[in-house]
């Protein structure tokens, strides 16, 4: 690896862009010393502190700066100032030193006027921290010994141990491990203070999560009781209405029989009012009545009249014959008189015999001796008089009668047989009228049965409809009942009441719900409320606010577990590179000790110098040579939050901050011919050629790609300073040195030579010239 390109732009003086070219090593791979050489003010020294700003420093002080802006050009009389200051670095790094897959790394660091900065890598954004851990990868960075100015040799002398030891772990290479130690550390303390905060939340949350799990417990146990009390409220309502619609059921069913018989008996009684209206309709008609009536009583009227002419005649007929007519005559029509009597009284008890038969068929004909006669009575009496009368009329045909007497006798002969005529239509009209009579009296047999019938089936509609009547009431008064329970149980168990009462249903198929008296099970449905009114209520968001509280303690418990076990291993990981820094630093400062001392007496011609190490108090380490493994559990047990929440806690910091075995390095130095005495009694130039002496020793040791010197020679003089270009010599087979100096003797070494002047209007201009050039010009003004 070496130095391939510097880039400079806005940086200090150089306004416009800058590129300084360094030359890739020759065949036998030795590597290029450059030179820059130039007046006092020339801005030479400006190329020095670009290459410590690129490289990451953040100390505006140690780049002659006071405030950032600083290192922006500024302008000048001609030329406006610069709005950003940027340096690029270019390494080849075909060697792979870097552990970049790149042939060539280009770092670039910029600043604008803003204050804005930025790093880049190959020209992509990068952090700080990642350009730091390459460089100290490739022994080199702002922190080592890459760039060194004439200052800085010498304050390495003068530093105090404890300042010394940043320099030597530089040297001794150990510095990307501690760089990787120092981000073990990060992350410790991040993941203490992590697991601190961790802690600090588990115990702050605790106190609810108890109270929380205690509420759940109580929820879940008012669960269990919700639950028996469900279970009982579903047998118990679900048989108590299972029971209603039984009996509700059952009076339905009364209802449609009583409704299908009332049904039944009301088409029935259809049935006898049709036949009632039928035989109403069948009757007699009253003008067939009045026309039988009207012939009888026109035949009644008839026989009236023949009896009166009857009379009449048999009057003149006894005036006639009076005188001759002898004594049985005489007799015989006394008897015919009374017979014509008799047989008027028969003829009229006969008519109001069928009127009575018609109408009321008990009245009397006025005669209490004829009043009980039968129909067969009459009859036979009227037989009787009609044989005695034709006796009679046979007697008085026997005997002589005079002739008037025998025309009286021919019409009276005339009119019975008008009579008997009479008498026949009137028998037949009797008949007639007896089987009206007798059509008439059975119809209204039939009318009485019929109303019989038809009362009797109103009175079993009338029944009927009272029957339904009652379970209509009885199923109202149920479905009341009903909806009362229904009312309660929707009370008791909330809305979904309908979804219970289907469970209830499920539930009633099992024969021990079938079983259950609704009464028994009600004390302990009673019980359960009680009990449930001595948990008393429970919030419901109780489980959700339990829920993401457990979570968050899970949550918490996981953390601090992961924590936990990222602390050991980081322990572990740092416990390891202790070991390592120890065991490399040891060995490398014993070897820079030894060079230390040889190149001392290069430079000197003889005396000694050597590196003591600072050791450490015992009280100091006595904690260090404990377990660590031990310390962490006791660490990771200890509460962050014991006693009063103390402002200092454990830390693992301490230990592996304070862990080291030196303090810091001092450094001893007696040139020849001289007694051992401090390096603060050195003089100027000693001081100088001892701090070239380091130099080279940790340069030979650990050789970094590329060296800036910043004027180191200023203070020797041309012996020293031909020594001192003699190691330079040497050492450049194995680092690239670009050497910022005055020194002819130094110039003479190298092989490129770069010359820095300053124009009026104060900007830094860059001349290259090769050596064999160089060693023609005429000398260089100091």
């Amino acid at each position: 690896m070496y130095l391939k390109q510097i880039q400079l732009q806005g940086f200090k003086s150089f306004a416009d862009k800058t590129t300084l070219l360094f030359s890739s090593p020759d065949a036998s791979g030795q590597l290029t010393l450059t030179a820059i050489v130039g007046p006092n003010g020339s801005g030479k020294s400006n190329i020095a502190d670009a290459v410590r700003w690129v490289l990451g420093e953040q100390s505006i002080k140690a780049i002659r700066g006071k405030k950032s802006e600083d290192i922006i050009f500024s302008g000048s009389a001609r030329r406006a100032r610069a709005g950003l200051s940027e340096v690029q670095l270019t390494v080849n790094n075909e060697d792979g030193r870097i552990p970049l897959d790149i042939a060539e790394v280009t770092i670039t660091r910029r600043l604008y006027r803003d204050g804005e900065s930025e790093y880049l890598l190959n020209g992509k954004t990068t952090r700080l921290m990642d350009i730091q851990m390459l460089l100290a990868k490739a022994a080199f960075g702002k922190e080592g010994y890459s760039v060194i100015g004439q200052g800085q040799i010498d304050q390495i002398l003068i530093a105090s141990p404890e300042e010394r030891k940043v320099f030597f772990d530089e040297a001794t290479g150990v510095r990307p491990l501690q760089l990787k130690k120092e981000q073990a550390l990060k992350k410790l303390a991040a993941t203490e203070e992590n697991l601190y905060q961790a802690r600090m939340l588990e115990e702050e949350i605790t106190p609810r999560l108890k109270s929380l799990t205690r509420q759940v417990r109580r929820l879940e146990q008012r669960g269990d009781i919700e639950r028996d009390l469900r279970s009982l409220q579903i047998q118990y309502y679900g048989r108590l209405l299972q029971s209603g619609e039984t009996e509700a059921k059952t009076w339905r069913d009364k209802m449609e029989q009583a409704q299908s018989k009332l049904d039944s008996k009301t088409a029935e009684l259809k049935t006898i009012e049709l036949e009632m209206r039928v035989l109403e309709k069948s009757e007699t008609k009253p003008a067939e009545l009045l026309k039988i009536q009207d012939e009888y009583s026109a035949l009644i009227a008839r026989k009236e009249k023949m009896r009166e002419k009857e009379f009449d005649l048999k009057r003149k007929l006894l005036e006639t014959k009076k005188e001759a007519v002898s004594v049985p005559v005489y007799e015989i029509a006394q008897i015919l008189e009374g017979v014509r009597t008799e047989l008027d009284v028969l003829l009229r008890h006969s008519e109001r015999s069928e009127e009575s038969r018609m109408n009321t068929r008990s009245a009397s004909l006025g005669n209490p001796s004829l009043a009980t006669l039968t129909q067969d009575d009459i009859k036979s009496n009227l037989r009787t008089l009609y044989t005695t009368v034709s006796d009679l009329l046979a007697r008085l045909k026997g005997e002589k009668a005079p002739a008037s007497a025998t025309a009286i006798t021919k019409e009276l002969d005339a009119i019975v047989a008008n009579l008997n005529t009479i008498d026949q239509e009137l028998e037949k009209l009797r008949l007639e009228l007896q089987r009206v009579g007798r059509l008439a009296e059975e119809k209204k047999q039939s009318f009485f049965d019929i109303q019989r019938k038809l009362s009797a089936k109103q009175s079993e509609v009338h029944a009927l409809e009272a029957d339904l009547n009652n379970a209509k009431i009885e199923i109202a008064k149920i479905e009341t009942r009903y909806e009362t329970l229904k009312a309660e149980a929707q009370q008791e168990m909330g809305e979904n009441y309908l979804a219970v009462l289907n469970e209830s249903r499920q539930g009633l198929d099992h024969e021990e719900s079938r079983s259950a008296d609704p009464q028994t099970i009600l004390p302990e449905i009673q019980r359960l409320k009680r009990q449930l009114e001595a948990i008393g209520g429970v919030d419901a968001e109780v489980v959700k606010e339990y829920k993401e509280v457990s979570e968050r303690y899970e949550f918490l418990a996981s953390q601090i577990g992961d924590l936990e076990n990222s602390l050991k291993s980081l322990v572990t990981l740092l416990e390891e590179l202790d070991q390592t820094i120890k065991i490399q630093f040891e060995t490398a400062f014993d070897k820079i000790n030894e060079e230390f001392g040889n190149y001392f007496k290069i430079l000197f011609g003889g005396g000694q110098a050597k590196l003591s190490k600072i050791i450490a108090k015992e009280s100091e380490t006595a904690s260090e040579k404990g377990d660590a493994s031990n310390f962490v559990q006791q660490n990771l047990e200890a509460s962050p939050l014991a006693g009063s929440r103390q402002a200092e806690r454990p830390s693992l910091l301490d230990k592996f901050t304070k862990n080291n075995t030196y303090r810091g390095v001092e450094i001893s130095a007696t040139p020849p011919g001289k007694k051992l005495k401090s390096i603060a009694m050195l003089s100027g130039g000693e001081r100088a050629m001892t701090s070239i002496a380091l130099l080279s020793a940790i340069l030979a040791l650990n050789p970094p790609p590329f060296v800036v010197l910043d004027e180191v020679d200023a203070a020797l003089d041309e012996s020293n300073s031909a020594r001192f270009a003699s190691i330079l010599q040497e050492l450049s087979n194995r680092t690239q040195f670009i050497v910022i100096t005055h020194n002819r003797a130094t110039m003479h070494v190298a092989q490129v030579l770069y010359g820095v002047t300053m124009a009026a209007e104060g900007i830094s201009k860059i001349l290259s010239l090769k050596l064999e050039e160089a060693i023609k010009a005429p000398a260089i003004a100091t």
